[in-house]
């Protein structure tokens, strides 16, 4: 059953996630740093939110459902049930076909509707449709219906603060009148993209070609769906050219995209505002047609060529390298040999960092970093970060051996660029780690930057030693020189600045003090060998990198993040029991 707790709201988001806050406030603190959330739930564990049913009025889903059940649940229902009663369900399970990939669609929720987000595609088709929210709260149970002002956020339409949205009814068609219900969607990619604009139309009229009803919203245009209800009112007309022509007028004077939109594009989204428009004029003769096929004329090829979806097969390509044919089986040199992970990569069977599961005891790392360019460290106070759930913090002195090489892990007295690690907080999770990173206050005593090569030339200020390229006796060779040319040449070439993801888990093994690092790195050997020297060991350290591959990104950065989360594993099994397994994941 639902808590019945007093102040409390819950968010149902993308995320397969029940979010309880109790607050004294009324809504929900949306900052994640400043947050701290006591309770979180899984929707699978809530029966009503997880609850399909089939009612006389149509399907029941439950707000937990995942957007791949509730497509699974659709392809099952529709066959089973008469086809002018599942007008809604086809056009929402033409959509959940191209909606996101299956790894998005296996963990994003029914119950996102909450969230109201113009992108979201199936906010423009459920309202077309009639859908129904059924809400819950400690004062008991309510529906509303699920259209253009709930989505606006209209105060009379919306749910109240303390309500959540546990089940969706999606109805049944209506067959005492012909219908026609489409939805469209326009994305720069057929999954996995955000839809620049997406529509849901749906048509009511008896055996004529007059309108009886008509509904349009458009996602993808404004903060959320908009709704076209003042250009469907003055709609209600016969079905024709003329009809369509008003239409497209009626609808971009209502459905205002101002030229500095979020998205740009805005002409292009325009002409997306009339084209889906035009494919639904279209869609509407075709189904009259089938329906009176001596009253309604075919539809050119043309035109039917703008209907259906577009179907487009697994790209396929031929690689061909030629080999002399007698060259020994055993040379491998010009043949084609595949990659040892390709299939497992193509397929997504490859088990990268974020895919190995946490086990229990498993910890969570966040870093506190430096806000100077160039810095003394005068203190450091984490004693605001120690809330529950924080098991401890690592600086520079929990280092046993060497802090880094060229590079400090743990910056000690002072910081010389934005963003330098300082300390680590460990927690039982990521964002109770993150949220206490925030309250560690820091006490700097600003230095000159040094910013330019001549700078540090002065302050004696290098990552490495100097080094020098020689060759015999320098000295003679200068006083025997016939010419001395001397000068300074500057080069404007630089590394350039690559943005890469990190991941980093190391399992420490009590018994014989070896520690296993799983790291994203191009580098296993430095991550090995920085890893060791930081806690003093050699030869116990293991680095597993299953699959590699990077834009040099993953040379250097990999090791110390490696260094950060070993000494905090060590630091762990030195302060307490040894018993159980203490597994850090940043």
């Amino acid at each position: 059953m639902l808590p019945t707790q007093r102040n409390w709201t819950m968010l149902l988001g993308s995320g397969r996630m029940c979010v309880f806050i109790f607050y004294r406030r009324s809504g929900l603190k949306k900052n994640c740093h400043d947050a701290y959330h006591p309770i979180i739930l899984h929707p699978v564990r809530i029966p009503e939110m997880q609850v399909v049913s089939s009612t006389n009025d149509g399907l029941v889903i439950g707000a937990a459902c995942c957007l791949a059940e509730l497509r699974d649940i659709l392809m099952k229902a529709i066959p089973k049930l008469p086809e002018k009663k599942t007008k809604t369900h086809q056009a929402l399970l033409q959509h959940l076909r191209t909606l996101a990939g299956e790894q998005i669609g296996s963990m994003a929720s029914l119950g996102h509707i909450v969230s109201r987000r113009s992108t979201w595609d199936l906010n423009p088709v459920l309202p077309v449709g009639k859908s129904v929210l059924n809400l819950a709260s400690e004062d008991g149970k309510r529906q509303i219906l699920l259209n253009d002002q709930f989505l606006a956020g209209c105060e009379h339409a919306d749910k109240k603060l303390k309500e959540v949205i546990f089940s969706v009814l999606i109805p049944y068609s209506m067959e005492v009148r012909p219908r026609c219900f489409r939805g469209f969607i326009q994305a720069e990619r057929q999954k996995n993209a955000l839809s620049i604009v997406n529509s849901g139309m749906v048509l009511f009229s008896p055996a004529t070609d007059t309108i009886v009803d008509l509904s349009i919203l458009y996602g993808g245009i404004g903060s959320t769906t908009l709704g076209a209800r003042k250009s469907c009112e003055k709609l209600i007309r016969q079905w024709n050219d003329q009809m369509l022509n008003e239409a497209c007028s009626l609808v971009l004077e209502e459905i205002l995209l101002p030229p500095s939109a979020l998205g740009r594009k805005v002409k292009y989204r325009i002409t997306l505002l009339v084209s889906s428009l035009f494919r639904f004029y279209l869609e509407v003769l075709h189904c009259l047609h089938q329906m009176y096929p001596f009253k309604y004329a075919e539809l050119s090829q043309e035109n039917m060529s703008a209907l259906g979806m577009l179907k487009s097969g697994v790209p396929q390509g031929v690689h061909y390298q030629d080999v002399d044919p007698g060259q020994s089986p055993q040379d491998p040199v010009g043949c084609p040999i595949m990659h040892q992970s390709g299939i497992k990569h193509a397929t997504g069977e490859a088990i990268y960092i974020d895919d190995i599961r946490p086990v229990d005891g498993e910890l969570s790392l966040a870093m506190v970093t430096g806000i100077k360019v160039h810095a003394k460290i005068i203190s450091v106070d984490a004693s605001e970060a120690l809330v529950p759930g924080v098991v401890d913090v690592v600086t520079a002195r929990d280092v046993p051996g060497e802090n880094g090489k060229d590079e400090q892990a743990y910056a000690e007295d002072k910081v010389i660029c934005v963003g330098q690690i300082i300390y680590a907080v460990i927690a039982e999770s990521l964002t109770q780690a993150k949220c206490s990173t925030e309250k560690v206050k820091i006490v700097y005593e600003g230095l000159e930057p040094i910013l330019m090569t001549e700078d540090a030339i002065e302050h004696n200020s290098y990552f490495t030693e100097e080094r020098k390229i020689e060759k015999g006796d320098i000295e003679k060779g200068f006083k025997s020189a016939d010419e001395i040319i001397e000068g300074e040449l500057h080069m404007g070439g630089q590394e350039y600045f690559y943005l890469e993801t990190n991941n980093v888990l190391v399992i420490p093994r009590v018994e014989d003090k070896e520690m296993g690092v799983y790291v994203s790195t191009q580098h296993a050997t430095d991550v090995q060998e920085l890893v060791a020297s930081a806690l003093n060991l050699s030869n116990k350290i293991t680095c597993h990198v299953k699959h590699g591959g990077a834009f040099h990104g993953k040379i250097t950065k990999p090791s110390l993040f490696a260094v950060i989360a070993a000494v905090a594993a060590n630091k762990l099994l030195a302060d307490i029991d040894n018993s159980g397994i203490i597994n850090i994941r940043i």
